[in-house]
């Protein structure tokens, strides 16, 4: 298989970083191969930031980056377009609805909502923590700008949180998230997801109390049949190293449906190289779906290090590791 993913400022990284990184994978038969090459935008510039939210969307090769926090310590709202054929940035001014705008904020999650929208929910503003939801609707037209709505979901609604592990579903209106730190400092061990009814409703957990409180980990939908938590960092500060993986094939057909959905049954996988050596804890890591594959690009540590490493998770719980 091949395939190329662009890193969108390194959005969940927490350091300030204006590089944008192209990523390319090429896996044989019997080996697999990366590389990296750096991309230097034209246009405007893109300011830094750190813990932005951002999305692609495929059908027209362009990735958004929202708010985050600035280099100067203040987060921000502003919404950025990165055109990857011309390789450059453009900023937008979406159009509102009532006049409402999502007020600036970090630590959130933005997710792709069907083929032509896309959702943020919470965060962290420089003061409060956030539960809000919104949708940002683009038209048929690339060239008009793309429209904000506070969207006012019923169901259990959420408490508020920042970053929480989170992912969408490809060409469908379903969020999930699972966990994230609350406003009392702890970290969640609960999950909820959202339809296109804007409903919430709690992620019904089979084993939910083998399951660890996590924040600033991954949660990754891989081929529409495996869901797979990775990484992040508990109430007492450290970092987990565990993978977790739940077949999520009838779960997405229920939800899908109408229906009431299974519980899901995340099972601890030993993922291993073939060194037999676990993945080093780790969070604010990047996970991408590449194909049957999870990859995860570079982590932060509690020593303040980073690591540089690309990871490629199978969900067999076959993990190879190599240093780039």
């Amino acid at each position: 298989m091949t395939a190329s993913v662009i890193l969108l400022s390194n959005a969940r990284m927490p350091f300030p970083s204006l590089a944008l990184v192209c990523l390319t994978f090429a896996v044989a038969a019997a080996q697999e191969v990366s590389y990296f090459s750096q991309v230097l935008p034209a246009g405007q510039t893109l300011a830094e930031r750190s813990f932005a939210g951002s999305f692609v969307r495929e059908d027209i090769a362009h990735g958004y980056v929202f708010g985050g926090q600035g280099g100067d310590g203040n987060v921000l709202n502003d919404l950025w377009d990165f055109d990857m054929l011309s390789k450059s940035w453009k900023k937008v001014t979406p159009l509102l609805v009532s006049g409402q705008t999502p007020s600036a904020r970090a630590e959130h999650a933005m997710v792709e909502w069907g083929t032509s929208s896309a959702v943020v929910f919470g965060g962290r503003t420089d003061t409060t923590l956030l539960n809000d939801f919104w949708s940002l609707t683009f038209p048929s037209t690339p060239s008009l700008p793309p429209t904000w709505r506070r969207q006012i979901p019923t169901g259990g609604l959420p408490s508020p949180r920042k970053g929480m592990q989170f992912c969408g579903v490809p060409n469908k209106q379903i969020f999930l998230m699972f966990g994230g730190v609350l406003q009392n400092g702890l970290v969640a061990s609960n999950g909820f997801f959202i339809t296109e009814a804007f409903n919430w409703s709690p992620l019904t957990l089979a084993n939910q109390s083998s399951l660890p409180a996590l924040a600033y980990g991954s949660l990754t939908l891989i081929e529409n049949r495996y869901l797979v938590l990775f990484g992040g960092a508990g109430s007492n500060g450290l970092l987990n190293d565990h993978v977790y993986i739940a077949s999520a094939s009838d779960w997405l057909l229920a939800v899908s449906s109408g229906l009431q959905p299974p519980a899901l049954h995340f099972k601890f996988a030993h993922a291993s190289n073939a060194a037999n050596a676990a993945p080093s804890a780790r969070m604010h890591h990047i996970a991408l779906p590449v194909e049957d594959s999870l990859v995860i690009f570079g982590a932060d540590r509690t020593d303040s290090l980073m690591i540089t490493c690309t990871l490629l998770l199978r969900p067999t719980g076959c993990l190879q590791s190599r240093q780039d």
